[in-house]
């Protein structure tokens, strides 16, 4: 079985860091949550039922 290291394939610190960003992007923005109440309804309902 061949071994290699993720680390020689994966930039490990770059992708921690993009992610970290992504996360401040995220936090920082506003949020916004629109659903109708129909919409709501019938999603509890298909799993309530």
């Amino acid at each position: 079985m061949d071994l290699f290291y993720l680390d020689a394939v994966v930039n490990i610190g770059m992708a921690i860091k993009q992610a970290q960003n992504n996360m401040w992007k995220a936090l920082k923005s506003e949020l916004t949550f629109d659903i109708s109440m129909e919409e709501t309804h019938g999603i509890l309902e298909m799993h309530v039922n």
